[in-house]
C-alpha cells in the first residue's frame, strides 16, 4: 500500500517537473507540425447589414485550469445568415486555450450526439436518445480555438473568428489581428437560429503557470435579408456603388433605415418590422429613384431592384472650317473631329445652317464614327419648301416634324429618322456631315453645323452647379494648341452667339449661333486653319455678353 502511494506521488512529482520543464524559458520552443507562414492574415471586409454587439462586463481574468464566461444578449429576434465573433486577450501563452462561442437553442425531432470534445473533465458531449415532435432544449457550440499548434505565442488583439476569411486560426502569427476561420464553422451551427437571446463565448485554461485576461468580446450578426436588390445604370447595365438606399415610413416622415451599394451594385437590409415602405436611392451624378408600396413581411426577403438615369452635360462641338459649296448633282462629305468627351451619348441633335434657294433639293445625314448614319432631311423633290437652313436643329423631342416646316427653316424639328439610333455610342472619332443636292439649275452653301451632346457625367464629377449667371468661363487650356475646351453658362433658353475674334477685331469663326436651353454648355473650338496668335472669345445674347482671351500656339 505504501508502495503504491510513493509510487502516486512520484508519478505526480515527475508529471508536474516535466510541466514546469516545458515552460521554462530556456528551452526553445518548438513549433509542432509545419512551421507557420509569415504573413498576417487580413480580416476581410463584411457587408453594411452587420450589426455589432458588444460585451460590456469585462474585463476578466483567464485563471489557471480555470474557465470563464462572456455574455452578450442580443435584444432584437431575426434569423442569423452569418456569425463572426472577435476577442482580444493578453495571455503569454495561448497554446493553454481552449475557446468556444455557444447559445441556447432548440431542437425538433432530434438526436444530438458528441458535438465537439473540448476538455476530457468539460466535454461539450450532448446525447438524446428520444425521437419525437417535441421541442428539444439544447445547446448550440462552436469550437474556435483548441491547442494552438505552436509555441512562443503570445496574446489575440482584435482577432475575429470569421468563416469567410481567407485563412485557418492555426496559420496565425501574434497578436493575431484580423480575420481568421474558426476550428469550425460558426454559420453552419448558427444559420436561420433566432439572434435574439444570450450569446456566450467560453475561454478555458488548460494549464498551469502563466494566466492572462480576456481583454473583449465581440459579435458580428448579419440576418437573412428582408429587403434586398441591385441598383444599376440605365444606359449600360453597370452596376452603381455606394449608391445611398434609404427606406422610409409611407409619411415620409422617418427614415428607417439607410445603407449603400457595394461595388455590385447590391444592397440588403436584414431587420424591418412588417410593413408598407418608400425606398429611394441616390447616387452622384444620376437622378434619384424611389418606389411606393414595398411590402416587407417576416421571415421572407422583399426584392426591389432600381435603375438610375445619369444626369448629363452639355457639349457642342461646333464645325469652324469654310463654308463648303454644294453643286448641282453633287454629294458633299464635311468632317468634324470629336475628341477629348468621354461616356456614351445620351443624347445627340444637330444644328446645320445652309444657304440654297431650293431646299426641297437637299439630301441631309449625319454620321457617326462607326459608319451608322441618320437622315436628317429627305423631302420629296416638289412642292417648293422654299429657301435656306438658318440654325436649323434636328432635335427627336421637337415638337414639329422637319416634313411640316417651310423655309428658311429656324428652330428645331424633328429630323426624318430618329437620331436616338445613334444613343449609347461613343461619341468621340471622326463624324461625317452628308450633304447632296439631288435637282439642276440651283446650288448652294453649307454654312455651318453643330453637333450637340449630352452626356453623362463621370463618377468623379461633382454635384452639377445650379447655374445662377450667364457666365462665359475661363478657357481651358490656356495657351493651347489643338483645341480649346469653353464653358458657357445659360440661366434660361434663349438665342445665344459664341463668336472668335483675331486682335484686329475681325470675326474668324462663329462657334454657335442659336438657341441654348438652360443649364451649362461646353464648346470645343479646334482652329486648325488659324495662325498662332491671341483670340477673343465672345459669348453675347440681347442683353448680356461676356468676352474671354485665348493664346493660340502651334
Amino acid at each position: 500500500m505504501t508502495l503504491r502511494k510513493n509510487s502516486f506521488v512520484s508519478i505526480v512529482i515527475l508529471l508536474l517537473t516535466g510541466l514546469v520543464w516545458a515552460k521554462t524559458p530556456s528551452e526553445p520552443r518548438k513549433h509542432f507540425g509545419r512551421s507557420l507562414p509569415q504573413m498576417e492574415a487580413l480580416r476581410s471586409p463584411h457587408s453594411p447589414l452587420d450589426v455589432l454587439y458588444s460585451w460590456t462586463e469585462g474585463p476578466d481574468s483567464i485563471l489557471d485550469l480555470e474557465t470563464i464566461v462572456a455574455t452578450i444578449n442580443v435584444p432584437e429576434s431575426f434569423n442569423v445568415e452569418d456569425v463572426d465573433a472577435g476577442v482580444t486577450i493578453t495571455h503569454p501563452y495561448v497554446r493553454d486555450l481552449t475557446l468556444w462561442l455557444e447559445r441556447d437553442s432548440v431542437y425538433i425531432d432530434s438526436f444530438i450526439a458528441r458535438i465537439d470534445t473540448i476538455w476530457d473533465t468539460d466535454s461539450t458531449f450532448h446525447r438524446d436518445t428520444l425521437w419525437g415532435t417535441e421541442p428539444i432544449d439544447s445547446v448550440a457550440r462552436v469550437l474556435l480555438l483548441d491547442l494552438f499548434p505552436g509555441d512562443d505565442i503570445e496574446n489575440m488583439t482584435g482577432c475575429w473568428f470569421d468563416d469567410d476569411a481567407g485563412r485557418g486560426i492555426y496559420e496565425g502569427l501574434p497578436p493575431f489581428t484580423g480575420g481568421f476561420r474558426p476550428l469550425r464553422s460558426m454559420d453552419t451551427q448558427f444559420a436561420g437560429h433566432d439572434a435574439q437571446g444570450e450569446w456566450r463565448l467560453i475561454v478555458r485554461d488548460r494549464f498551469l503557470f502563466d494566466e492572462g485576461v480576456l481583454e473583449g468580446f465581440w459579435l458580428e450578426i448579419n440576418g437573412i435579408p428582408s429587403l434586398t436588390g441591385t441598383v444599376t445604370n440605365s444606359v449600360n447595365g453597370n452596376p452603381i456603388a455606394n449608391a445611398t438606399v434609404l427606406v422610409m415610413d409611407t409619411s415620409l416622415a422617418d427614415t428607417v433605415g439607410q445603407v449603400s451599394t457595394l461595388t455590385n451594385g447590391t444592397y440588403s437590409f436584414s431587420r424591418f418590422p412588417e410593413g408598407t415602405y418608400r425606398v429611394q436611392v441616390n447616387a452622384a451624378n444620376y437622378d434619384s429613384a424611389y418606389a411606393d408600396g414595398i411590402v416587407v413581411t417576416t421571415g421572407q426577403t422583399t426584392v426591389q431592384n432600381f435603375t438610375l438615369v445619369p444626369r448629363v452635360g452639355f457639349t457642342d462641338v461646333p464645325y469652324t472650317g469654310s463654308p463648303v459649296p454644294i453643286p448641282d448633282l453633287t454629294q458633299v462629305i464635311v468632317p468634324l473631329e470629336v475628341t477629348g468627351l468621354t461616356g456614351n451619348i445620351q443624347d445627340l441633335d444637330v444644328t446645320v445652317s445652309i444657304t440654297h434657294p431650293y431646299i426641297a433639293d437637299m439630301f441631309i445625314a449625319i454620321q457617326h464614327p462607326n459608319s451608322d448614319s441618320v437622315v436628317l432631311f429627305n423631302p420629296p423633290l416638289s412642292p417648293s419648301l422654299g429657301a435656306n437652313m438658318t440654325n436649323c436643329r434636328f432635335d427627336d423631342e421637337a415638337s414639329t416634324p422637319i416634313g411640316s416646316g417651310t423655309g428658311p427653316f429656324t428652330g428645331s424639328y424633328r429630323p426624318f429618322s430618329n437620331l436616338s439610333q445613334l444613343d449609347t455610342l461613343e461619341p468621340s472619332g471622326t463624324w461625317n456631315l452628308i450633304v447632296e443636292d439631288a435637282g439642276e439649275a440651283d446650288e448652294g452653301t453649307l454654312q455651318s453645323f453643330t453637333l450637340h451632346f449630352e452626356l453623362p457625367l463621370t463618377e468623379d464629377a461633382e454635384e452639377p452647379v445650379v447655374v445662377r449667371d450667364f457666365q462665359l468661363h475661363p478657357a481651358y487650356p490656356n495657351p493651347f494648341n489643338a483645341s480649346v475646351n469653353l464653358t458657357l453658362d445659360v440661366v434660361r433658353a434663349q438665342n445665344v452667339e459664341l463668336l472668335v475674334f483675331d486682335v484686329t477685331g475681325r470675326l474668324v469663326e462663329t462657334l454657335h449661333s442659336g438657341m441654348l436651353n438652360m443649364g451649362s454648355h461646353r464648346f470645343i473650338w479646334s482652329p486648325l486653319s488659324r495662325a498662332s496668335g491671341v483670340y477673343f472669345v465672345r459669348a453675347q445674347t440681347l442683353d448680356a455678353n461676356q468676352t474671354i482671351k485665348t493664346l493660340l500656339l502651334k
